[in-house]
């Protein structure tokens, strides 16, 4: 019994433990899934939740936290939160509400506004703080905890329904003091409903049938009403032109724009009581119209300006044709038309001549006072008896005088033979009644045996059969006139400097081409290379003399198959007719290039200049003169980029490239108006100290769309387009700064570096701007040092005005270094006479190191080539090392490259240099 009863105890005692061992599972099991749901809402809730020792030391973010501050937790957890550079630069507040709270200082609701890492706006937070783990004193408990709820939106919420509440009771006030005038002016409205209705349909009526363009703009709005006219005349649909100051921009005339917005401007103002102006706007077909607009304004009783409104009429007519011109015609129509009625009754009275003398007396005396009085020379024709009568202004035009005696033999053959065919034609129509009016532009040989422009005008008198029998009318010296016109034809369609035809010649050329053949055409866009450099250092007056010994080359190579154009600037286009296949076209651009290497001899200076061709097929390439224009300057762009003198035929994929580029030209302006870039800076060793001896200043832009560049992606761009100019000034003063910064901070023995595009360098105030940013930054000259590359470009400057800038520079203490050294084209001879104080091996010079061995490296002669200058030496690109113990060595001065440090954002080289780290040179 007593064997049965220990084991039913023991059988009660293992069923407990094994209850036991169950509960404790389940337990575990609930705890684990407890601490899971508290994690999840500790990282995953929208709180950021700090958790701190006494001494500052962080213990635990949550995820929230790390996500707003922009860290990692395990990076973090185990370091002291006011040394964390994230924190000290936007979270100062919050580390502020920590140090109170560890000054036992809790709060509760506590708002701040923060930003977070992600890049957003400013947030608000509501914090409270509180000790953990023991009493309520951070003393007792040995932990702080900081938890930040966002309300942001909350808050948003409430300041956006107080501005609403606010916004509802002035809105109901205005309304209730309001409605009583609003009754009143509603009467009045109703009663001038009927006058305003009548003056609407006048207005309409009167808009329509003036023929002018109303138009009107409230200045508030910036949007212009127009009247239907003004479509009309333009071609466009309404939705076709956007009718704001600056849509109206687009289609006028870019020569027209500054004079009519200055006039604007000035009515606007108040300094002009009307707005008057004459401009060409383009018609939808692109043709111009001469327009004339004039406008009044309409001001408050504060001198503001409510209404501007006016008319614009259609004035190209009267544009076509000089003031004399149209005064001279309407004295011939009105001298014409008297005389057709004089003719008329002189036809009447023909018939009665032999009953009434006394009748044909004064018509006679009539016809007398009508050529007397008469500006233009008039003549008369007896065409069946083959008689003539010619007036006295008439001879007096061709120079004679009463005194001279002008027999018939002066009077044959006065007309130049180049118009007698042209003459008779016009006579035979209007004596055959195929023309009204007998109207034609001659010359005649005057006195002085010399031919002048006439335009004569007359009407022939038919008899029963419809015979002419009788012809009469003028002649009006036009000489003066028809000069003008050609001068003005000149000026529109020839380039002034070169003599060729110009753009506008070229594009009526292409178009009639275009219009009217099928055969296939050549268009070649010429661009002269490094013609800017040209013009900045050998002067505007050489590079015209320049470009003139370029198009007559031009004109002898291509000869009498081709047209050429000159564009403006160094741009020149071929145009190539009716070729018989690509390789015609192929062989003329490989003459243009090799009639190129020959030097041009200009002022008793050679000057080598190549040119980059690029060449396009009509209608292989495009049907339109503007797709085949853009296609071959495509073409020329790639051209360039393959290394300039050469020539490329259009090929469809190069308009990505094209676009591509012109797209990060676009985008590299929107960076400098939106201050986009940011410098790194590299700091630079000394070999003999292992010290920082400066940094050199390296540009990056940040861009929103394209991210974080190296200037290899966009400085090229930068310098073809000129934005390397605001670029690079920016550049200087925000590296000066930077060295002032060090300078205050007692690290005076530093030098900061700055690359210089020959872009910069061209720039007439180049020395004076550099010197302005060491004065405006405080910065002594001997701290800055530039640095030029040594390339093609240089050697196009001419050595006189680089050496006389450069001199300037280091006269004023400036330090001046030839970056890249070996890779470009800069004799020796020319190398020592610039005024240089360091020379930097290219770094792919000091790459060849780990390849071709020390020996044999040519790193080694560029150090005593520098040493026989008395130059500074320092070797670009030190990344292993082995190139550091060549570097020593050799004896260079300084060291920068991977192998010491990339380049840093300021704060870290800021946080180098203090640190006063000095580095062990193998």
């Amino acid at each position: 019994m007593l064997g049965i009863h220990m084991m039913f105890l023991l059988g009660i005692t293992t069923l407990g433990m094994f209850c036991s061992l169950v509960l404790t599972v389940q337990f575990r099991k609930k705890m684990l899934a407890e601490r899971t749901l508290f994690h999840d809402i500790f990282d995953y809730g929208r709180m950021c939740i700090w958790t701190v020792k006494l001494d500052k030391t962080i213990v635990r973010l949550n995820s929230y936290a790390e996500r707003l501050i922009g860290v990692n937790g395990s990076e973090v957890v185990g370091r002291k939160y006011d040394e964390i550079a994230e924190l000290c630069s936007g979270w100062q507040e919050v580390i502020a509400l920590l140090n109170d709270a560890l000054a036992n200082k809790f709060v509760q609701d506590k708002e701040v506004m923060i930003s977070s890492g992600s890049g957003e706006r400013l947030r608000t937070f509501s914090f409270r703080t509180s000790a953990i783990g023991g009493g309520r004193s951070s003393a007792e408990s040995g932990r702080i905890v900081l938890i930040g709820m966002d309300i942001h939106e909350h808050r948003m919420s409430q300041d956006k329904l107080q501005s609403s509440y606010q916004e509802l009771e002035a809105t109901y006030e205005t309304l209730t003091a309001t409605q009583e005038e609003m009754q009143r002016q509603f009467d009045e409205l109703v009663a001038n409903q009927e006058k305003l209705r009548v003056s609407e349909e006048r207005f309409r009526l009167a808009t329509r049938g003036s023929g002018a363009v109303i138009w009107d703009i409230d200045p508030a709005v910036g949007v212009y009403f127009v009247s239907d006219r003004f479509y009309d005349l333009l071609g466009y649909d309404r939705s076709e032109i956007e009718l704001t100051v600056q849509g109206l921009k687009k289609v006028i005339h870019p020569d027209d724009w500054a004079d009519t917005e200055r006039a604007r401007q000035a009515c606007l103002n108040g300094y002009t009581p009307v707005y008057e102006s004459e401009y060409r706007i383009r018609r939808k077909d692109g043709a111009y119209l001469w327009m004339q607009a004039r406008g009044i304004t309409r001001r408050n009783g504060e001198g503001q300006v409510v209404r501007f409104a006016g008319s614009m009429i259609n004035i190209t007519e009267r544009k076509r044709y000089e003031l004399k011109l149209e005064e001279s015609c309407r004295e011939l129509e009105a001298a014409c038309e008297e005389l057709k009625n004089t003719q008329k009754e002189l036809l009447e009275n023909y018939e009665k001549l032999v009953e009434n003398q006394d009748m044909l007396r004064r018509n006679e005396e009539q016809h007398r006072l009508v050529i007397e009085a008469s500006n233009a020379g008039i003549w008369e024709m007896d065409l069946l008896r083959n008689k003539r009568f010619y007036s006295a202004r008439w001879f007096e035009l061709l120079g004679y005088t009463k005194d001279d005696h002008v027999s018939s033999d002066i009077l044959d053959n006065l007309i130049h033979p180049d118009d007698q065919e042209t003459v008779q034609k016009a006579m035979d129509a209007a004596t055959r009644g195929e023309t009204e009016l007998f109207e034609c532009r001659y010359r005649l040989r005057v006195k002085s045996g010399e031919y002048r422009w006439f335009l004569g005008r007359g009407k022939a008198l038919f008899d029963r059969r419809g015979r002419a029998y009788r012809m009469a009318g003028t002649h009006e010296d036009i000489h003066e006139l028809k000069l003008s016109q050609e001068k003005l034809h000149q000026l529109a369609y020839y380039d002034t400097l070169s003599g060729l035809p110009n753009r506008l010649y070229l594009l009526k050329e292409l178009e009639g081409y275009f219009a009217s053949s099928e055969e296939r055409a050549a268009v070649f866009f010429v661009d002269t290379d490094n013609f800017k450099y040209v013009n900045d250092t050998m002067g505007h007056k050489f590079g015209d003399q320049l470009l003139i010994e370029a198009s007559r080359r031009l004109s002898d190579m291509i000869g009498q198959q081709a047209m050429l154009f000159r564009l403006g600037g160094d741009e020149f286009v071929v145009f190539m007719r009716s070729i018989r296949d690509e390789a015609e076209a192929i062989a003329a651009a490989e003459r243009v290039i090799a009639g190129f290497k020959e030097p041009f001899r200009i002022n008793g200076t050679d000057l080598q200049v190549s040119v980059s061709v690029g060449v396009s097929f009509y209608p292989k390439d495009g049907r339109a003169v503007d797709e085949i224009l853009r296609n071959a300057d495509v073409a020329m762009y790639n051209a360039k980029e393959a290394g300039k003198g050469k020539y490329v035929l259009f090929d469809p994929a190069y308009l990505r490239t094209f676009n591509e580029r012109i797209q990060l030209e676009t985008q590299l302006r929107h960076g400098i108006e939106n201050k986009e870039f940011i410098l790194h800076y590299q700091p630079k060793i000394s070999l003999r100290t292992g010290r920082i001896m400066g940094f050199e200043a390296l540009i990056r832009w940040n861009s929103p769309a394209l991210g974080l560049l190296a200037p290899l992606a966009f400085i090229r761009i930068a310098e073809d387009s000129r934005l390397i100019v605001p670029i690079g000034e920016w550049v200087l003063a925000e590296s000066c700064r930077f060295a002032a910064q060090l300078q205050a901070e007692g690290y005076g023995q530093l030098r900061i570096s700055v690359n210089i595009s020959i872009v910069q360098l061209m720039q007439e105030d180049f020395v004076d701007m550099v010197l302005r940013i060491l004065r405006n930054t405080g910065l002594p000259p001997e701290h800055l040092e530039l640095e030029i590359t040594e390339s093609v470009s240089i050697g196009m400057v001419a050595p006189g005005i680089l050496i006389a800038k450069l001199g300037r520079l280091q006269a004023a203490g400036v330090h001046l270094a030839l970056d890249d050294f070996g890779t470009g084209y800069i004799s020796l001879s020319y190398l020592q006479q610039l005024p240089l104080t360091t020379l930097k091996v290219s770094r792919s010079f000091i790459a060849q190191i780990s390849d071709q061995g020390d020996d044999r490296s040519l790193a080694r002669a560029m150090v005593l080539i520098g040493r026989r200058l008395g130059l500074n030496v320092v070797a670009e690109g030190v990344e292993t090392v082995k190139q550091l113990e060549h570097a020593k060595q050799s004896k260079y001065d300084l060291i920068q490259g991977f192998y010491i440090s990339r380049p840093l954002p300021e704060e870290e080289a800021l946080s180098l240099i203090r640190s006063n780290k000095v580095y062990k040179m193998c």
